[in-house]
């Protein structure tokens, strides 16, 4: 009997405990899925202030239009699916703390998708802003960094036309078109990466606020209704701090050396009988590769090889040439050119201003290891002045449906 009755008790206090002792109802929590963090100034002293976007479960959970942030109208009794909260603070957590005496629910950071970084606090260094950021256990780091011209947390504010939530608006262009046209998205991880070589400078693509020149917008209300939009690549040093942006041209030639390319459209100017026309040519597929050597100035020499394939996608004409292969060549020559020009720009603009954005350091590290402990400690002073070269091969793969403008097509036919 003695002993049963200390086994009956040890089976019955599992149940006794069994259960969400701890749960929080989704009711009960504020969903934060953007941030913003700009510099403040209090007091006269340097400080922090945090815009976060937060999601209302309840409107979320009820208004089937409002699951994805998008569609219907998201509005039950007066609530609305997002809303937006701005504190000061000496820190990043005391301004989250302040928070507590407003928002009547637990902030819940795991479905955290965007942070903007304002233009003033990038300037002073992003290193004391990313502390609280990885410290966290709910944060992920898969989070995507953007930094904005202005105040990040302007951008929050705004409603964008398809998703209700900026932040939300921000996260499907970085999930869907990371690699079109001049498109970086960069992650918490790999901005960290990039800061913890000490060699290569850090990216974040760079959102401002911009005109909704949406026809429909423009008759619903007076004046045009503002909305956000990529605009470039902000370019870090190796300590995290913003140095300068890359414009869209600056940005795509980036994307060619990096291998991120993943769709990429360009117009071609094309010259038939005097008259110029434009042809449009989708990249299908690309690819760069780097070789290092050591010149006669015993600096690296880097060479920069690029290879990509074309479809022809609009002949914005109606001459007829583009069943003739010389054309097609003369295109191949100008993609390529196109390509050359927007690389040097970038690799211009990077030593500019120098911000080895590229990896070359790493590359000179991986490809010249010998070499490399001569260059390690001195690479900021060599990186603008290194000599840099460019190859790029291009094909034109398939002209889709029609090789030939509709009109042109009877033109010549008995030939």
């Amino acid at each position: 009997m003695k002993r049963i009755i200390p086994a009956l008790f040890i089976m019955i206090l599992p149940i006794l405990f069994y259960g969400c002792w701890d749960r929080r109802e989704i009711s009960d929590l504020g969903l934060v899925v953007g941030a913003a963090v700009d510099q403040a100034e209090l007091a006269g002293k340097t400080g922090v202030e945090i815009t976060l976007q937060v999601a209302n479960p309840v409107v979320m959970t009820a208004g089937q239009g409002a699951a994805a942030g998008g569609g219907g109208t998201g509005v039950i009794s007066g609530m609305v699916p997002f809303w937006t909260i701005s504190e000061t603070g000496e820190t990043i957590r005391s301004a989250i703390s302040k928070t507590n005496y407003r928002i009547p629910r637990h902030l819940f950071w795991g479905h955290n998708r965007v942070i903007i970084y304002g233009d003033k606090a990038a300037r002073s260094g992003l290193v004391p802003f990313l502390d609280r950021i990885t410290r966290g256990i709910e944060s992920r780091d898969n989070n995507f960094i953007a930094v904005s011209k202005g105040d990040a947390g302007k951008i929050l504010e705004l409603e964008s036309p398809a998703f209700q939530s900026t932040a939300l608006a921000l996260n499907s262009i970085f999930l869907d078109k990371d690699g079109w046209q001049g498109i970086l998205a960069v992650d918490l991880a790999d901005f960290e990466y990039r800061l913890g070589t000490g060699i290569t400078s850090p990216l974040a693509p760079v959102v401002e606020v911009i005109p909704q020149t949406s026809a429909l917008f423009k008759e619903k209300q007076a004046g045009l209704i503002n909305t956000v939009a990529i605009t470039g690549l902000a370019a870090f040093d190796p300590d995290g701090r913003l140095v300068d942006y890359f414009n869209e041209r600056e940005s795509m030639g980036l994307l060619w050396v990096m291998n991120r390319v993943k769709n990429r459209e360009m117009t071609i100017p094309h010259f038939a009988g005097g008259i110029e026309e434009h042809i449009s040519l989708r990249q299908v597929n690309a690819k760069s590769k780097m070789d290092v050597s050591i010149g006669d100035d015993g600096l690296p020499v880097f060479e920069i090889k690029t290879q990509a394939r074309f479809d022809v996608m609009e002949h914005f004409g109606a001459s007829r040439g583009l069943s003739d292969v010389s054309v097609i060549y003369d295109l191949e020559k100008m993609a390529a050119s196109q390509m050359i020009n927007e690389i040097e720009a970038a690799v211009k603009r990077s030593q500019q201003i120098n911000t080895d954005v590229f990896g070359l350091g790493e590359e000179v590290q991986r490809q010249l290891r010998r070499e490399w402990p001569q260059y390690k400690e001195h690479w900021r002073e060599i990186y603008p002045i290194v000599n840099v070269t460019i190859e790029c091969e291009t094909r034109i793969r398939d002209r889709q449906l029609a090789v030939e403008p509709p009109g042109s097509r009877t033109e010549g036919a008995g030939q």
